[in-house]
């Protein structure tokens, strides 16, 4: 199990609704980082442009995952082909004009009656503290002389974040196509810092007993002031 308190918190909610379901085909988009398989050793397909981590490092694909080198506006698999489908942090880093997209191919290989689930850090609450990262890691850079800022959150301040409007109308859209979404606010912008800051300097066994906590604890909750938000689709 991975000791990182930031990706624990993302996948609760997946990790409560597989142990919940038991989908036996499911499908990660974005998944350079196999997390959920360092939570539980079920198969998966990962689909991905890339096999390197957030680092910019190769990662091994783990013989949990089936790996497929493809974009997320274009799966290349057959329509109604899994039970449940989900994507952690990946919508923000595409195209505003694509997100639709990628939403719709998702629901297109769900099984009638899956789910899909995804989860993206929504507008400016999220931007702001993104950006406060970006000039930590471009203080560093600078005192090194060296570029230690993670490729994905260069992304993160180039690409416009998903906004409350833009999610209102691709939701509103779906309603029609889908028998149910919803959509929930989550990781209070004070608790993803502080949670941040425990990651980066805290011990195993803080970190473990967190995670212990996250885990355990209702997973979709209303947020004041939240970084994240999750599209909950019942196709």
């Amino acid at each position: 199990m991975t000791n990182q308190i930031n990706q624990a918190i993302r996948y609760a909610p997946i990790i409560e609704h597989v142990l919940k379901n038991k989908p036996e085909k499911i499908l990660e988009i974005w998944s350079w980082s196999q997390w959920i398989w360092r939570f539980l050793n079920i198969r998966f397909d990962g689909l991905d442009l890339t096999s390197s981590d957030y680092w910019d490092k190769e990662i091994e694909t783990y013989k949990w995952m089936n790996f497929i080198k493809w974009s997320a506006i274009d799966i290349p698999i057959s329509n109604d082909f899994y039970d449940f489908v989900y994507s952690c942090d990946m919508i923000e880093h595409i195209q505003k004009e694509d997100r639709e997209k990628a939403i719709n191919e998702a629901v297109r290989v769900c099984k009638k009656w899956g789910y899909v689930i995804i989860c993206f850090p929504c507008w400016i609450i999220a931007k702001i503290f993104d950006y406060s990262f970006f000039y930590f890691y471009k203080f560093i850079s600078f005192l090194f002389k060296k570029n230690v800022i993670p490729w994905r959150l260069e992304e993160h301040i180039k690409i416009e974040y998903p906004s409350d409007i833009q999610l209102s109308k691709i939701v509103n859209k779906m309603k029609k196509k889908v028998n149910n979404v919803k959509n929930y606010s989550a990781n209070n912008i004070f608790e993803w810092a502080i949670i941040m800051f425990i990651d980066s300097v805290g011990t195993k066994k803080l970190k473990d007993k967190i995670i212990d906590i996250y885990i355990d604890k209702p997973k979709f909750h209303k947020s004041i002031l939240p970084y994240r938000k999750y599209l909950i689709i019942r196709k």
